[in-house]
């Protein structure tokens, strides 16, 4: 070859050709070999630079000792394009192509197969390898999507089941099939029989031709590249190739070709996709009038029926309500079962509307009347459904039964969990449908519906892990033994009430095992005390040993609850699992739902009216023996639990409902030694404890001390200010008023009302003033004989400062600060004290400003004006036992700050002032925005 051609041929060779996607492994035909060079030593090996990272893979060709050239080779003719690059090899405009493999084990040339030449020519390779194509991959999967949307629109009654018409209403109307075929019907018709005949007819052709090549490729070797040896630019002397055999088993059971993967392998260009669409388009024009008469008159026709099973259902649920209310299980579940049914009936009414027109509004994405509708009738099924399950529920818990407590909580809380599914499920539907498809006089309802239902939805879940908690304390899964102390709360103190009475009561297997109760009290717990402490100091005005019943000395009851377990471990009780407060004002309202119980013993009934009054004559005076003065209590007891464990099914909800309110009230207060199920107590704020906060604290305690059990005769009010000061600081003034109303001529009340009154303020407050209190004169306190030790946990109030004007001790507990003093209140007369005290916090109400403004604080305050803003909230608890306290605050504020937001509606904002006035009957809260 000339100097001259070879130098041409050189610069050529290293031109690129611009190809996309390669194989990864191929054959180069003879051709292509002449064309690069006929000397097989000089040629170099076929491999292939494949890189996931990278798009493009390339064929190195080494034709030269130091020549490369790099070909990319496409996987169908229909994605080459043109290339300003392009390699003029001979008279070819591109390198020959590489034909697709018509297996996966080797890429085969189609001049190696019988007949490939004229097959290639006409098209045929093309035809087989065109899903290779990234054109026609894209068609295929933008078909896949259009044939979707399509799908349920073109399908009918005649041709799919999926259409929402029942097979009774097909029968009785047959007469109407035709009436359903309309122009899209023929259309499907025709193209899914063109289908078949092109199934048949490429299956005999494939089928013949496989055959005609199977015994060729039987007998030659197929050449091809091992991928472990496909690295780039590698160049080999010799060619390298291993031999494999080809599998054939794939031609057996190879797919026969259907009428999708044909559409797949169309080529369809903007020109033949427009007509397509337009046809479609035209044959579902003409196709919605035909049916739009029949389809309107069967609507006519259901609609009427629809309304007046949803109408017949609305009364059943209104029904259920009333059945509730009159706690009627029987009757609310019978009614609600009935409700589910009418909703059921009025979907199938809905469904029985058919033509294509429904399916098309419940496929296309906006919503709509008929959603809305169908959603609305799904919504009350579920609704019912729920309910029925849980009055199920219900009822079954209620029913008199051998099962344990626990075993019927349980099968409780399995009802309660399929509710919750229905419920949940229910609400999917509530938030699909359109406010405005309904009547103008049903959309109250059901706002309230869509805002209470997520509501009960997390009522639900609470109440499930409610139940979880009550198998485990009932001793599903272990023993358990609780010490129960009942607080007499007409004589009160810090956490309750004067402990006199007490039970040990064991729980086995989900059930009451069995209940001791001391016939002497709380006071028999003295003989084995083993633990000789001095009492606190305001204890010594009766008794200046410590001992079990004066035991719940502070209001934070998780302290006082240890302090109870400590010494009745020291006073020879057993192991305890926790500690139960309750309340004798309680009693009452459990007495009001299991009824009078009958002493015939001591020639009593006792119910809610007269228990207090009964009980307290029987311990206090009637009782024959002195040792056992509270045993008509222990005689009580048990017929009080019989009467809990067999209350009548109607009952339940209120028994319920009693104890609930018991927690919340705090007249019932739990601290369990359990770590796990304390902290759900403490969630459910059911235990008694001083709760923290970062803003203003309140919290009255007032302990009777050699007072008579006067307490439920005496009126308290509190009146609480807080003025904040222009540099934001707070002073507080508190006023409690007490007044003993009660009888001179009753034995229990013609005494004087003798309390030690702790008031909690937040940690760190300053006591400015004190007024109104008395206390007792030195001579009255008890002193405490030497072998007796002081407790540790009272060093914070031995170490009290004391104010000198008013003798208000003043010390730290927990994280709060306390005031303390005395006041006496005797029969018809009325007492006022007063504190006044600094707050450790201040208000930020004071404006933001700039020392060196500069020119864009200047341009911002053009726009607005530097505010700064803060809140105060006030927290108020309870006193467990104590009444339901009057309670009003005011909090008044600079000229220059004015009011925001208030929590909660209740408050009262005035000129420059906010007013909060409530009852006491639970912990209170309210809040004020302020801004400058």
């Amino acid at each position: 070859m000339p100097q001259e051609k070879q130098n041409a041929t050189k610069k050529t060779l290293k031109t690129k050709v611009k190809k996309r996607l390669a194989k990864k492994k191929a054959i180069l035909s003879n051709k292509v070999k002449k064309l690069v060079g006929s000397d097989d030593k000089s040629f170099g090996v076929v491999m292939f630079d494949y890189d996931k990272s990278n798009d493009f893979s390339y064929v190195p060709i080494k034709a030269m000792p130091s020549d490369n050239i790099s070909i990319n080779v496409i996987n169908h003719p229909l994605d080459q394009y043109s290339s300003p690059y392009l390699l003029n090899l001979s008279v070819q405009k591109y390198i020959e192509k590489v034909r697709p493999s018509l297996d996966n084990t080797a890429s085969l040339s189609y001049n190696d197969l019988p007949g490939g030449n004229f097959l290639a020519k006409i098209g045929i390779f093309d035809l087989l390898s065109i899903e290779n194509s990234e054109i026609i991959s894209f068609f295929k999967k933008n078909w896949r999507r259009l044939n979707l949307l399509f799908k349920n629109i073109f399908y009918r009654i005649d041709t799919s089941p999926k259409l929402p018409v029942s097979r009774r209403v097909m029968a009785l109307n047959r007469s109407d099939v035709w009436q359903e075929i309309s122009v899209v019907n023929l259309i499907v018709f025709i193209v899914v029989k063109a289908r078949s005949v092109f199934d048949l007819v490429f299956s005999v052709f494939a089928g013949a031709y496989s055959k005609t090549i199977r015994q060729y490729l039987k007998q030659d070797e197929v050449f091809g590249f091992e991928p472990q040896k496909s690295i780039a630019l590698k160049s080999i002397s010799n060619t390298e190739a291993m031999e494999e055999k080809i599998d054939y088993s794939q031609y057996k059971s190879k797919n026969s070709f259907n009428f999708y993967s044909l559409i797949n392998s169309l080529n369809l260009s903007r020109v033949s996709l427009k007509p397509l669409l337009a046809f479609f388009a035209i044959a579902i024009v003409i196709a919605v009038p035909l049916r739009s008469y029949f389809y309107l008159q069967s609507a006519q026709n259901a609609r009427g029926r629809v309304l007046g099973q949803a109408e017949e259902a609305l009364f059943n649920l209104e029904s259920v309500q009333n059945d509730l209310a009159n706690l009627n299980l029987e009757d609310a579940r019978a009614h609600i079962v009935d409700a589910n049914a009418d909703f059921i009936s009025a979907q199938d009414q809905l469904n029985e509307i058919k033509s294509f027109l429904t399916v098309l509004a419940a496929t296309i994405p906006v919503n709509n009347t008929f959603k809305s509708g169908k959603n609305l009738l799904e919504l009350g099924e579920k609704l019912t459904k729920a309910g029925e399950y849980l009055i199920t529920g219900l009822n079954d818990f209620s029913a008199q039964s051998d099962f344990s407590l626990s075993s019927r909580i349980k099968n409780f809380k399995a009802s309660n969990l399929e509710a919750l599914a229905q419920l949940e499920a229910a609400e999917d539907n509530l938030n699909k449908i359109n406010i405005k498809h309904l009547p103008e006089d049903n959309r109250e309802k059901f706002s309230k519906l869509k805002d209470n239902l997520p509501l009960f939805i997390a009522s639900l879940k609470k109440s499930d892990e409610t139940m979880e908690f009550a198998i485990n304390f009932l001793g599903e899964r272990d023993l358990r033994k609780y010490l129960i102390i009942f607080q007499n709360d007409n004589e009160l103190r810090a956490s309750g009430g004067f402990m006199g009475s007490l039970a040990l009561a064991d729980f086995k297997n989900g059930n009451l095992d069995g209940i001791n109760m001391p016939a002497g009290g709380t006071y028999d717990l003295r003989a084995g005390l083993t633990e000789l402490l001095q009492s606190p100091e305001p204890l010594r005005l009766v008794n200046p040993k410590w001992e079990f019943q004066d035991s719940n000395w502070w209001s934070d009851f998780p302290t006082t609850a240890n302090n109870i377990a400590y010494f009745y471990n020291k006073s020879d009780g057993a192991t305890i699992d926790g500690v139960i407060a309750i309340n004798s004002d309680w009693l009452g309202s459990l007495l009001d739902v299991v009824g009078p119980i009958e002493m015939p013993d001591y020639h009593k009934t006792i119910s809610s009216s007269n228990f207090e009054i009964e009980l307290q004559k029987s311990v206090e005076i009637e009782y024959t023996n002195k040792k056992e003065p509270k045993k008509i209590l222990g005689d009580l007891a048990p017929k009080l639990i019989d009467g809990i464990f067999n209350i009548e099914p109607d009952s339940v909800l209120s028994l319920v409902n009693t104890f609930g309110k018991g927690l919340k009230d705090k007249d019932i207060q739990i601290y369990l030694f359990n770590e796990t199920e304390q902290k759900f107590v403490a969630e459910n704020n059911w235990d008694g404890r001083v709760k923290n906060t970062n803003k203003d604290y309140l919290s009255v305690v007032a302990t009777n001390i050699a007072g008579g059990k006067t307490d439920n005769v005496i009126n308290q009010e509190i009146y609480h200010k807080a003025s904040i000061a222009e540099d934001g600081s707070i002073i507080d003034s508190v006023v409690i008023n007490r007044s003993d109303f009660g009888p001179v001529d009753d034995v229990f009340t013609n005494v004087s009302n003798r309390s030690f009154m702790r008031v909690y303020v937040p940690l760190g407050s300053q006591l400015i003033k004190a007024e109104g209190f008395n206390y007792p004169n030195y001579e009255e306190f008890r002193q405490p004989d030497e072998y007796l030790e002081p407790d540790k946990r009272l060093e914070n109030e031995k170490l009290a400062i004391t104010d000198k004007d008013s003798l208000t001790k003043i010390y730290n507990e927990g994280n709060k600060t306390v005031f303390a003093n005395w006041v006496t209140v005797k029969p018809g007369e009325s007492k006022e004290m007063l504190l006044v005290y600094k707050l450790p916090f201040k208000v930020n109400i004071t404006k933001q400003e700039v020392a060196d403004p500069g020119l864009v604080n200047k341009i911002k305050s053009l726009f607005a004006s530097q505010i700064s803003s803060d809140s105060y909230s006030l927290l108020i608890q309870k006193q467990s036992g104590s009444g339901d306290d009057k309670f009003v605050s005011k909090v008044d504020y600079p000229n220059s700050v004015s009011v925001g937001v208030t929590y909660p509606s209740e408050v009262q904002n005035n000129d420059h002032e906010s007013v909060y006035s409530s009852k006491i009957s639970k912990d209170l809260f309210y809040f004020v925005g302020l801004k400058n």
